[in-house]
């Protein structure tokens, strides 16, 4: 039969290094509920898109999420990760900790942080079966550590982590100011060959994945804006003047060396940056930003931003991967008095950036469809490589079908920048919607400007495989 662990907590859920949770004979479902109070007369509580940013340690937001090094492995069953008793809207929320758990500061400020770990809710290990579920829903914090200066943390943050599912993959977070809404990340970069069946190879140190065998795929993030108080003496009336650690814009999704792969479903990511520039006007924070230095850079902050990760849907289904960009970054320095000033657009923020680099980042449905939409800002794809020796080609866009008819792409947004740094195999198409049978379609659509390198080809015929 099927059984149920739930886990509620008044505030943080975390399983240390070694720990596990199991089930080898029957499905086990799994749910953490972190910031679990209800609200008055028992009703479900609903969080704020964004949160106060929390000048004392000692005010706790919510309840966090953290994995180190643990396993949960269902047989079957239902992983879901979520906070004020609610699965479906819900999510663990960054906050504080007694035992400070991240650096030096004594704060959980990642929703749901998971380093090192595993959720598999496959049946099997040779590939993964079943129709288990994975649900992960996190908002980050920012919180006080040093005078101005804060933390900030990512909705749903996955160092290092596998998360394999038989069915349907969902990753929703909401990041802190300068911090990205769902941040994945391996290191070594894993790649779809590795995850050709979905299986579970035995784990290596620092590498991560994210794959369903039947289900579908989907991230969804984004990072949140800055207001200025109208009034001085009402803390509701606009945030605090504070200064991210890092100074970097955040990304609504983000994900650097990570494989993603729907093996026999659909793929979507969704991903929308946050509009800095009130923060970077306030002279306050010009001030504090700039201390005692002459300059400081603010990053962009991006929709969605994959850096050498492999993308993979099931044959003749889709990809969708939608962005909106933020502000662009900015740059703080001073004037010949001394006085702080700013100079915007330092730094392009893309409603989608794609960058494959030696050979790496590609993003394929056999067959199928492939749509890249930065709405209403740029989209850049781009292949880059600093030493042609250690590259090799990358067809970056991939429809194509070896056995059928080319599949469709989608390419649209204001400005489109389309560039390929490996030219050692012009043949080798940038964009591929070819196939056995007949070409697909391949559509490049700007509301502004469109910039296409000599390599960056595209190609949809029935040759070009």
């Amino acid at each position: 039969g099927t059984a149920t662990l739930r886990v509620n907590s008044m505030r943080n859920i975390g399983m240390a290094a070694n720990s596990v949770i199991s089930s080898s004979r029957g499905a086990l479902n799994v749910d953490f509920n972190a910031d679990a109070a209800m609200g008055a007369n028992g009703s479900i509580r609903s969080l704020p898109d964004t949160l106060a940013i929390n000048p004392n340690p000692d005010q706790a937001q919510g309840g966090a999420i953290l994995l180190n090094a643990a396993t949960i492995s269902t047989n079957g069953g239902n992983i879901r990760f979520y906070g004020q008793s609610d699965p479906v809207n819900g999510r663990a929320v960054g906050g504080t900790t007694e035992i400070p758990s991240e650096g030096s500061a004594s704060w959980l400020v990642n929703g749901i942080a998971a380093g090192g770990s595993t959720l598999n809710t496959c049946v099997g290990t040779e590939a993964c079966a079943g129709a288990g579920s994975i649900s992960l829903r996190g908002q980050g914090d920012s919180g006080n550590s040093s005078g101005s200066l804060v933390d900030s943390g990512a909705g749903v943050l996955l160092s290092g982590t596998r998360v394999f599912a038989g069915g349907d993959i969902t990753i929703d977070g909401r990041g802190a100011l300068g911090a990205s809404g769902v941040l994945i990340t391996s290191s070594p970069r894993t790649s779809l060959v590795d995850l050709a069946q979905v299986a579970l190879p035995a784990p290596i140190a620092g590498q991560g994945a994210v794959g369903s065998m039947n289900g579908n795929v989907s991230v969804i993030g984004s990072t949140r804006t800055w207001t200025p108080r109208t009034d001085p003496d009402n803390p509701e009336s606009g945030d605090l003047v504070v200064v991210p650690r890092g100074l970097g814009g955040g990304s609504g999704v983000q994900r650097v060396g990570t494989a993603l792969v729907g093996r026999n479903g659909n793929v979507r990511i969704d991903g929308q940056g946050a509009d800095l520039t009130a923060l970077g006007n306030d002279a306050e924070f010009q001030r504090l930003a700039l201390g005692n230095s002459n300059s400081a850079t603010f990053g962009a902050s991006h929709g969605v931003s994959l850096l050498m990760s492999d993308i993979g849907a099931g044959v003749g289904r889709s990809v969708d991967i939608i962005g909106s960009a933020g502000s662009n970054g900015f740059t703080l320095s001073r004037n010949a008095s001394g006085f702080p000033q700013v100079q915007f657009d330092t730094a392009n923020a893309y409603g989608v950036q794609l960058r494959g680099a030696i050979g790496a980042g590609a993003v394929r449905a056999e067959g199928g469809r492939i749509t890249v939409d930065g709405q209403t800002s740029d989209v850049l794809l781009a292949h880059e490589t600093n030493n042609a020796a250690a590259s090799t080609a990358l067809t970056l866009i991939d429809a194509s079908s070896p056995g059928a008819q080319g599949g469709q792409v989608s390419i649209s947004g204001r400005n489109l920048q389309i560039s390929n740094g490996y030219t050692a195999e012009p043949d080798v198409a940038f964009i591929n919607a070819s196939g056995a049978t007949g070409g697909g379609s391949i559509a490049l659509l700007a509301s502004g400007s469109m910039a296409i390198d000599g390599a960056g080809t595209p190609r949809a015929d029935a040759t070009g495989l």
